[in-house]
Order: structure tokens, then sequence, then C-alpha cells
């Protein structure tokens, strides 16, 4: 339970490491904050869509290895793990990807 509990400190950690280095400042309302935060939008989409279907192929691999009726649904407890999964990793690469603006902006 401790290592689960360090591992998300580390990816929450790694996630808003930069708000809480550089703050956070309110992004004048234009084109270009919307079309960043559609650009964020679809990496967190795809990143939870690919995270899903991952999980859901090994949910159902590993269903048909252990005990075949059961397998669909270790197939849907795979695709919602790798929601999760998906999710905080396409924060990461999100954040990955504005850091250098928010950088530049100082």
């Amino acid at each position: 339970m401790a290592v689960v509990l360090i591992a998300t400190a580390v990816v929450v950690g790694a996630a808003l490491g930069p708000l809480v280095a550089y703050g956070a400042e309110p992004v004048p309302a234009s084109r270009l904050a919307g079309a960043r935060l559609a650009r964020v939008g679809r990496i967190l989409g795809w990143g939870a869509a690919l995270g899903a279907a991952a999980g859901a192929v090994a949910g159902l691999v590993i269903g048909m290895r252990t005990y075949l009726p059961t397998s669909p649904v270790a197939a849907v407890e795979g695709a919602v793990f790798g929601v999760v999964s998906g999710g905080v990793l396409a924060c990461l690469v999100a954040g990955v990807a504005m850091l250098p603006r928010i950088r530049a902006r100082r």
C-alpha cells in the first residue's frame, strides 16, 4: 500500500509541479488560448481512449488465460483501469508539451 501511495504522489507531483513552481496566471481570452485548450483536450481524450483499449485487451487476454466465461468482465475491468492510467499519462504528456510555453512567459 505504501508503494501505491508513493507512486501516486510522484505522478501527481510531476503533473502539478510546474503549476506549483510557477503559479497560475489567468489566460487572456483569445483564439490562441482556445486552441491550446482544445489541443490539451484532444491529448487527454486520445490518452484515455488508448489506455482503455490497451486495458481491455490485457483484461481479455488475462481472462481467457485464467477462466474463459469471465473474460468479458475482465475486459471491462481492464478498460476501466486503463482509462485512469491513460488519463494520467496523457496529463503528463500535456504538461510536458505546455511546460516550455509556461516558462517562456516568465
